[in-house]
Parts: C-alpha cells; sequence; structure tokens
C-alpha cells in the first residue's frame, strides 16, 4: 500500500511537471518513473500492473528524441551543436546497428544500447533547456529524487517492490547469489567504507548508480547553498540546499561510489589551493585541510583501503578483466566489434567498441571530449579570474560525470543525458555572456 502511495505520488509529480514544462518535463518523468536504470525499481513495480507500460516509454523515450532532433536541425540550428554532438552520436548509432546484421543481435538489444547510452535523454534535456532557459530546474529534480531514493531505503521491506532490488530478479540469472532481504533490511551505514556490505540502490538499479545521483545532488547542494550561478534566485534555496545536501551525503554512505568523489574531490583542490583563494577565503581551505586530517587518522575505518582498494579487491580484478574482454573483442573484429561472456569494460567508448567496433566507439567518445575541453578551458578562465560563477559548477558537474563514465560506464543513463545536456547549456550561457560584455567595450 505505501508503495502505491509513493508511485502515485511520483506520478502525479510527474504529470504536473509534463503539462507546464513541456519536454522538459517529460524528462523529468524519465528520471523519475521511467528509466530502466534511474527508476528500475519503479519502472517494473508500475510494469507488473501494467504490462505495456515499459513499451510506451521506450517508444515515448524515441518518440520525444526524434522530435528533439527536428528541432535541433530546423529550429536551434546551432553549427557547434550539430558537428560536435548530432553528428557523432547519430553515425556511431549506424556502427552499433551495422554491427547487428554482423553479431546476430536483436532489434531490442539495439534499442536498449542506445537507450542506455543516455543520448537520447541528452537530445531531449537540451532542446528543453535550450528554449526554456530555467537552470533552477535541476535543483527540483534531484530534490524529489533525494526524497525519494531516502524513503524507500529507510522503508525497508514495506516498500521492498519499488526498491531497485527487486529489477534483479527480472534480469539477473544469478539473482539467487544476492542475499535480498539483508541488503533490503540492514540499516542505514555510516563511515561503514565496505563497499559490499552497504550496497544500498533505492529506486536505482545498482548502487553505483545511487553513488553516481548522490555525488551530482552533492554537486547541486553546494551550487544552491552558495549561490554559484544564479541558484540564489532559488526560493528558500539554503533550506532547499541543506536538505540536498544531507540526504545525498547520507545515500552516498550507503552506496560508496568511488570514481565521481575522487574526480570531484580534484576540482575543490585545485580550486582551494589557489593562492588567491586561500588569501581571501582561508575558512574553506583550513577545512580541507581538516578534511585530509580525518582521512587519515580514520584508517581503522578501512578510509584508504576503500580509496586505493587492494589488487585483489574484486573491484580492481573485474574491472581488469574487462578490459582484456574489450581489446580481445576488438582485436578479434575491430570493426564491428563482438559479443561476448564475461565482464565487460568499465570505460563506456571501451565498452562500444568491443561490443560494436572501433568505429562505433570513437564516434560515441568524441561528444565528451569535446564538452570536457570546452568546459575545462572556460573553468581554468574563470579561475584565473578569481570567479567562482557557473564555470565552476559545470566543472563539478564535469568531475561527476567523468568520474562514472570512466570508472562504470554511463551507470544513469537519464541522469548521465541530462547533466551532460545541462553541463553544456550552462557553458554556452557563459560563453553568450562573455561575448556580450566583449561587445559593449
Amino acid at each position: 500500500m505505501l508503495a502505491v502511495i509513493l508511485v502515485f505520488i511520483l506520478l502525479s509529480i510527474s504529470v504536473i511537471l509534463i503539462r507546464y514544462k513541456g519536454v522538459l518535463g517529460w524528462g523529468m518523468f524519465f528520471m523519475l518513473c521511467g528509466s530502466v536504470t534511474d527508476s528500475a525499481g519503479i519502472l517494473y513495480f508500475i510494469d507488473s500492473f501494467f504490462p505495456y507500460y515499459k513499451i510506451f516509454i521506450w517508444l515515448t523515450t524515441f518518440s520525444l528524441m526524434f522530435y528533439s532532433i527536428y528541432l535541433i536541425l530546423f529550429r536551434i540550428r546551432k553549427r557547434v551543436f550539430i558537428y560536435w554532438y548530432f553528428l557523432p552520436f547519430s553515425l556511431s548509432l549506424l556502427f552499433v546497428i551495422g554491427s547487428k546484421f554482423v553479431n546476430n543481435y536483436s532489434w531490442a538489444e539495439i534499442t536498449t544500447t542506445f537507450i542506455l547510452s543516455g543520448i537520447p535523454f541528452f537530445f531531449i534535456w537540451y532542446v528543453g533547456r535550450y528554449y526554456k532557459g530555467q537552470n533552477q530546474l535541476i535543483v527540483y529534480l534531484i530534490l524529489f529524487h533525494c526524497i525519494s531514493a531516502l524513503i524507500i531505503i529507510v522503508g525497508k521491506s514495506s516498500l521492498s517492490e519499488i526498491n531497485g532490488l527487486s529489477y534483479i530478479y527480472r534480469v539477473d540469472e544469478d539473482f539467487q547469489l544476492y542475499d535480498f532481504e539483508k541488503l533490503i533490511n540492514s540499516k542505514l551505514y555510516f563511515f561503514n567504507f565496505n563497499k559490499y556490505e552497504v550496497q544500498k540502490f533505492g529506486q536505482f538499479h545498482n548502487s553505483n548508480a545511487l553513488g553516481f545521483f548522490s555525488i551530482v545532488s552533492i554537486c547541486v547542494g553546494i551550487a544552491s547553498y552558495f549561490r554559484i550561478g544564479d541558484f540564489g534566485r532559488v526560493n528558500e534555496h539554503k533550506i532547499i540546499a541543506i536538505m540536498i545536501l544531507i540526504i545525498s551525503i547520507i545515500l552516498w554512505f550507503n552506496s560508496l561510489t568511488r570514481g565521481p568523489l575522487v574526480f570531484l574531490f580534484l576540482v575543490f583542490a585545485y580550486i582551494y589551493t589557489r593562492p588567491w583563494k586561500i588569501r581571501k577565503n582561508k575558512v574553506p581551505f583550513i577545512l580541507f585541510l581538516l578534511f585530509g586530517l580525518v582521512v587519515i587518522v580514520t584508517i581503522e575505518f578501512n578510509v584508504l583501503s576503500f580509496i586505493l582498494p587492494d589488487k585483489d579487491n574484486v573491484s580492481v580484478t573485474s574491472r581488469f578483466v574487462g578490459y582484456i574482454n574489450g581489446f580481445n573483442a576488438i582485436s578479434n573484429n575491430p570493426l564491428w566489434g563482438q559479443k561476448f561472456d564475461g565482464s565487460p569494460p568499465h570505460i563506456y567508448p571501451l565498452k562500444i567498441a568491443s561490443y560494436y567496433g572501433v568505429p562505433a566507439g570513437l564516434l560515441i567518445f568524441i561528444p565528451i571530449v569535446h564538452l570536457t575541453y570546452c568546459t575545462i578551458r572556460i573553468f581554468i578562465k574563470e579561475i584565473s579570474l578569481k570567479k567562482i560563477n557557473e564555470s565552476t559548477f559545470a566543472m563539478m558537474l564535469l568531475a561527476t560525470l567523468l568520474g562514472v563514465y570512466i570508472t562504470n560506464g554511463t551507470v544513469s543513463n537519464v541522469l548521465f543525458g541530462i547533466i551532460m545536456a545541462e553541463i553544456l547549456i550552462r557553458i554556452n550561457l557563459i560563453k553568450e555572456d562573455n561575448q556580450e560584455k566583449d561587445s559593449a567595450f
């Protein structure tokens, strides 16, 4: 009954968002109630009552993607976007489809691969944000998702039907290996750095997806609290920011995803070791040093072994096995890739290259390279001018994005696509503002 009530609330919120936010509302709906990664537990729960719900989600996703492509090509017409994002993604799709005929993939597998790439949601969110220009909307999306995840985790067995763990029953042949009752009913953890003991899911399809989301939420909470960019215009921004930060920190301690956190930490280290930053704002730098001291002091909590896992750790061994499998597949068939059993590569372009060929892997890698180059370039320029602003938030999001992209893949396809588009929109706005200022002189 509790699961039905929570799902009804999320669906109602989604309908309202679609009504008033259009394409952006649909993007939020996919993340809240319509994804096999971001809301797997919720999607499969609804699908158990309405067997065509997942098909509806699939068809709606592709319909909105093609509508977004139409707007990109015939209304927006930004050459940079078409050359660096639309064309590489589209050409990579052609190689993915081509591999179907060579490696006997089914159309279901091909469309699933495209959905899980996050590309459809990248197009959808980019178009919605391009026309709406609502920079604050990401705050409310994160807030809804945060609250839902915490409620589902705290709800334990009462909400097990919409916990992402239920997803494994349907898609994993080795589901008997999981102690579902123990994982769902275990307490919330703090300062327990044993990743394979923690493993909370919330509505997500695995703990790494929850971890990626929690780090994105931390970025949003920090930006909202300190009014980085235009988040200061969010009503009651400090209260909302504190709520997001508290919940996201709890969620991270119950997922322990390393990659995004390490990359984000490096960004903070770069910012707060700038000489002008140390002189003008000693408090954050002192806190930064204290955090480092806490890490050293809390060795008994296995912090260091968590950050730098042993070579025999399953996280390390499985990744190396995945890399070997990927390179073997590429060497066997570099043009079209190869279907293989076992662990796939955790670096996303390598995964695509191994399954669908080197051209597909390289093409799908081009947009993230361009986004990374543009964001870092603007960030360093703004920091050199002693500015903590929109570029700082974009860099924080990029660090989180790259952290998961390189260590796990896209993990949460909707969130990945949304964050990628969000960064692109924000750095474009920075460029436009700078151009207007330059033309004024």
